[in-house]
């Protein structure tokens, strides 16, 4: 599965076809997740945020039934009553467990961190690679899905200072390479 948030939530499965994420509030759950993947979220954390901090008295329960809905979304063939692979309970809370070109935001970081590595390891060829790969993953403004949410526009500052990063390091990496 691939989760993509640099530019409208998009997830595709293995084999590059598109997962129908359905529901609001799954869809939000997913995007908090990804924003903190592989990190644990807390039941209080998903819930202040899926509802802005004014939740109904249920909020605990339904959360629970997004999440169900939601791993069945990211897992169509898992088995029924199964946890899945990918929303896990973890403690208090949950998290989306993913490796790390499974999000494109985290292999975005990654990407531009080893180029910039390789820069000033004195491969500025490599550097670039790294770097205009990162740079291919940018689809728009990232969480686009969520313009209001708190969450989000931490991310996309964030991720908005990556991308500045990245966009230096290709230019500092075609001026050693003399273009």
């Amino acid at each position: 599965m691939r989760v993509g948030v640099l530019g409208s939530l998009e997830v595709t499965s293995t084999d590059g076809s598109l997962l129908p994420v359905q529901g609001a509030k799954e869809r939000l759950l997913l995007g908090i997740l990804a924003a903190e993947a592989n990190r644990i979220v807390s039941v209080r954390r998903l819930v202040e945020l899926l509802w802005d901090g004014s939740p109904p008295s249920t909020a605990v329960k339904t959360l629970q039934s997004h999440v169900a809905r939601l791993r069945t979304a990211l897992e169509p063939a898992r088995p029924r009553g199964s946890f899945g692979r990918y929303v896990v309970r973890r403690g208090p809370g949950y998290a989306l467990a993913v490796e790390r070109d499974e999000v494109d935001a985290v292999q975005f970081t990654g990407l531009v961190a080893r180029g910039r590595a390789r820069l000033a390891a004195g491969s500025p060829a490599e550097a670039r690679d790294e770097i205009a790969a990162a740079l291919v993953l940018w689809r728009g403004m990232p969480y686009a899905d969520w313009p209001d949410a708190a969450f989000a526009e931490a991310e996309r500052r964030k991720l908005a200072e990556v991308r500045v990063t990245a966009v230096e390091g290709r230019l500092d990496a075609d001026l050693a390479l003399g273009r």
